[in-house]
């Protein structure tokens, strides 16, 4: 079997790297996965197994012949399945495979742009993709609600496969003198209260809002106590508004608080998460979020914003704090209260990595192990 992935850009994100984990996990000799990206971006190609193709077709924008690069892509590589991920491939992706003979399945991770268009043209479009497509997936129950009023599909055509991630390769660090060295080992000061964000500098993260409520928070709460070090906010990956970003840091004044890493690798990020004491998400719009679960997988209680699956993955108060999407008074006062109170994350933590056991990469594996199968054999 081989099966193609498509993607509209292969850069760095998590659907993206949900697709760079599912094969680096395959297993199944029998099995062959590629990747196709209708944009030029193919930079997460780094992270596949040697014998993973990955294709660009370099499309810009929307192009009504988009498909037939698809579909000679396909017989050339002689695929026997396409796996698309979220909606601005799909229709082209599931004409592309209909033309070709082969089945199309879709996995929904969630929207780019939170404010999401609704027109009828679109709804046409995704149900036309949708009659296409042999099973159509969402990784939560709110992706496919989403989906569901997105494109009109009908909710119960909608199969659930949550993502999942291996809760051995993240794990809580053990002790303190164990994180003060995994610190030194990443140039992390040993003592200071450190909140972090593993995601692409990219709008819908909304890292601006992030790092304006963590500078006026530093300023009412971290740096009124003399005693303690002051906090830091480690931001970890790349993309477009680093400049940006980088620039606001300086102009609030807090530059020296806010640590930009760039794209880390695997390895790295895994140790820096166990390096932190808190994760950060401040995103407009998530579907279940890989770095979430994995943050929460590595011990850390979370702030992060009540949008997609995340209050689904965190109760306030329990395995971190919530709080309301674009709200820098709420998302300040949540930094402050835990500058203020910094005992109340232990039992947080522990109730964090308790919740993301509950999400297992073998158990989605075998999910779209099984949905591969039908779709070949059907």
């Amino acid at each position: 079997m081989h099966i193609m992935h498509v993607l509209g850009g292969f850069g760095h994100g998590g659907a993206e790297m949900g697709v760079v984990r599912l094969i680096n996990k395959n297993t199944d000799p029998s099995v062959r996965h590629s990747v196709c990206s209708f944009g030029s971006d193919v930079s997460m190609a780094q992270f596949l197994p040697a014998d993973a193709e990955c294709y660009s077709l370099e499309i810009k924008g929307r192009n009504v012949l988009a498909f037939r690069s698809l579909h000679r892509l396909l017989k050339k590589t002689r695929t026997t399945l396409v796996h698309v991920n979220n909606l601005a491939p799909w229709f082209d992706a599931a004409l592309a495979a209909k033309i070709a003979g082969i089945p199309c399945i879709q996995t929904f991770h969630g929207v780019e742009n939170f404010l999401i268009s609704n027109s009828s043209v679109k709804k046409l479009v995704y149900r036309s993709a949708h009659k296409m497509t042999r099973t159509v997936t969402a990784v939560s129950q709110a992706a496919a609600s989403l989906l569901h009023t997105i494109s009109g599909i009908p909710l119960e055509s909608i199969v659930v496969i949550p993502n999942g991630i291996d809760t051995d390769d993240f794990s809580p660090v053990e002790n303190a003198d164990r994180k003060r060295l995994l610190r030194k080992e990443s140039g992390l000061p040993e003592t200071n209260l450190i909140f972090g964000c593993v995601a692409a500098l990219r709008p819908v993260k909304n890292h601006e809002g992030m790092i304006r409520s963590f500078a006026r928070a530093s300023r009412e709460y971290g740096r009124s106590n003399e005693n303690n070090p002051l906090p830091l906010l480690v931001l970890i990956g790349t993309g477009p508004l680093e400049p940006d970003l980088k620039q606001l840091a300086k102009d609030l004044a807090c530059d020296d608080l806010v640590i930009f890493t760039g794209q880390q690798s695997g390895a790295s990020v895994r140790k820096l998460l166990r390096s932190l004491d808190v994760f950060v998400l401040n995103s407009h719009t998530e579907g279940l979020s890989y770095a979430l679960l994995e943050a929460m997988a590595s011990g850390l209680p979370s702030v992060v914003t009540s949008v997609g699956s995340n209050p689904e993955l965190v109760q306030h108060g329990s395995e971190g704090l919530l709080v309301r999407p674009g709200d820098e008074v709420d998302l300040t006062a949540c930094f402050g209260s835990i500058l203020e109170n910094p005992k109340s994350l232990a039992s947080m933590a522990l109730n964090a990595r308790r919740k993301s056991m509950t999400y297992s990469f073998s158990q989605m594996n075998a999910a779209y192990a099984c949905l591969y199968q039908a779709a070949t054999i059907a």
